[in-house]
């Protein structure tokens, strides 16, 4: 078995306590213990008066929800395995491209439809929007 590639410090893994292979679970319990450990509230209560200690538990404490946010989710785990942060601050950018891209495409496939059915251009009038005076007229011919 291959050994495991050290941890960087301050990969979203270090930041849980938690190795690379690391269950859901074991990702939630140890977020919940740092959460315990770091929320500002609690560090008030346990060192009253002390503004830089609540400033760093402040900052460790949006460190670990951010890990959280990120290992918590198989999509973004994954993203992350593969890419690091880079790849998770763009997938929101090719998200939004993607999404741009999609919207474009229905707004041409209604316009190709309009004019299919009679709409800039000429074409066919659609029944429902033909002028109820322009009745069809029959011709009779001679058989």
């Amino acid at each position: 078995m291959a050994a495991e590639p050290p941890l960087e410090e301050d990969s979203l893994y270090s930041i849980l306590n938690v190795s690379r292979d690391a269950t859901t679970q074991e990702i939630t319990g140890s977020y919940r213990r740092l959460a315990q450990t770091f929320h500002p509230d609690k560090v008030v209560v346990r060192h009253p008066g002390d503004a830089a200690r609540r400033e760093q538990a402040q900052g460790s404490f949006s460190k670990v929800q951010e890990a959280y946010e990120v290992l918590s989710s198989p999509e973004k785990r994954s993203v992350y395995d593969v890419y690091g942060r880079q790849g998770l601050a763009a997938g929101v950018c090719v998200r939004a491209l993607l999404l741009l891209m999609l919207m474009n495409l229905l707004l041409l496939l209604r316009c190709a439809w309009r004019m299919c059915m009679g709409g800039w251009r000429g074409g066919r009038t659609p029944p429902s929007q033909q002028p109820a005076s322009a009745a069809p007229t029959r011709s009779r011919l001679p058989v």
